[in-house]
């Protein structure tokens, strides 16, 4: 008892000479700093109640994601959507999903065109996805990969079940795929039986038939020359002809290159 009134008596000595030398100013700055010291002592300690009393309050509550409701998918791969998505079942907090970044991870998946993501309390993530629609199969270096409407690369999942699809190729092709279906769907009777495009030179189209006539359109108003080829081949039968080629390139002409026919071998 007696240390303790000693150590009282020095203390209350030492503050009193410290207050005596010290102006007010001085004072209130030694007390912002004992008030900045606490606080950043305190706030650590806060922020693991805090956590502890969230943690404490999802377990009693189940605030947890459990489930995922998915609508939209055709063709992506569901793994590549939950993985996107980035949440652990009865683990991760609803309430933590950061819905505009899991939106933009989906959006970044080769068949997704677009996503839409919320939540439904206490425990589910809703995601709606609206698919790219493929109208073609691009080719580039020996590698097949799906193309929408846009010239945007989907990838080359599942590809196998869109063999039907045109066949495009040529430097740049991609930016001209409106234009392509443009040309041969000007001539309806034309459109179904062609197998693929080729860009040339970056100005001019040559189209493969499925019969493997290969037709070469001008750089300047092909569609004129797509529906002189079409009446052609209703009027005078020109396609059922054995054909090799087809060149329009020159307005007002029709060069036709026919295949030539196997030579015998004679014994």
């Amino acid at each position: 008892m007696k240390k303790i009134f000693k150590i009282f008596v020095f203390l209350s000595v030492v503050v009193r000479w410290i207050y005596r030398r010290l102006s007010p100013a001085k004072w209130f700055a030694i007390g912002g700093v004992i008030a900045t010291y606490s606080v950043v002592a305190y706030v650590p300690f806060v922020h693991v109640q805090v956590q502890k009393w969230q943690s404490q309050f999802i377990e009693k509550t189940g605030l947890q994601v459990q489930h995922l409701l998915l609508e939209g998918r055709w063709h992506t791969n569901r793994d590549k959507i939950v993985e996107a998505i980035g949440v652990t079942r009865a683990e991760t907090p609803i309430f933590s999903l950061d819905i505009s970044a899991v939106q933009q991870r989906l959006r970044h998946l080769g068949w997704v065109k677009d996503a839409r993501v919320s939540r439904i309390y206490p425990d589910t993530v809703y995601v709606m996805i609206t698919e790219r629609t493929p109208v073609a199969i691009l080719q580039r270096r020996g590698v097949f990969t799906l193309i929408d409407g846009d010239g945007v690369h989907i990838g080359d999942e599942n590809i196998e079940n869109f063999s039907n699809l045109k066949l495009l190729v040529g430097e740049n092709v991609e930016t001209q795929v409106g234009n392509f279906f443009d040309l041969i769907n000007a001539d309806p009777s034309l459109a179904p039986i062609v197998k693929s495009g080729i860009f040339v030179s970056n100005r001019r189209w040559d189209i493969i038939l499925q019969s493997g006539v290969r037709v070469l359109m001008p750089a300047d108003n092909p569609k004129h020359a797509w529906l002189l080829l079409g009446r052609l081949a209703r009027e005078k039968g020109l396609l059922a002809r054995p054909l090799e080629s087809i060149d329009l390139r020159i307005e007002g002409r029709v060069n036709l290159k026919v295949k030539q026919k196997p030579k015998d071998n004679a014994t």
